[in-house]
């Protein structure tokens, strides 16, 4: 966990203070409003919310690995289909992105 002022730094990110973040949305803003809480959490949601703000950290990490799994697998297909239509190649590997997740949550 991260101190107070502290910065980490994502891949393809650059170097982002938990202040920053908070504080991007204005400088009011609480950690709770910007998952949408109003006040803060309530009696037993208070683990969820942390989750919830925890894993909002990550978001851009994730767009950034989900463009490069497109990216990886449109240049694999590229090899395979010399006249390959990049935009339908894209759709197709979202697609399949998207019917992967499914698979992991149902085992979840």
């Amino acid at each position: 966990m991260l101190a107070r002022g502290a910065s980490c730094e994502f891949r393809g990110a650059g170097r982002v203070s938990n202040r920053e973040q908070i504080n991007h949305a204005g400088a009011s803003t609480s950690p709770w409003e910007l998952i949408g809480a109003s006040g803060g959490p309530e009696k037993g949601d208070e683990m969820a919310s942390l989750e919830q703000v925890e894993i909002s950290k990550y978001h851009s990490e994730l767009v950034h690995d989900v463009r490069h799994l497109v990216q990886k697998y449109g240049r694999i297909m590229g090899w395979e289909v010399p006249e390959l239509d990049e935009a339908e190649a894209s759709k197709l590997i979202l697609q399949a992105l998207k019917n992967a997740l499914a698979d992991v949550e149902r085992e979840q």
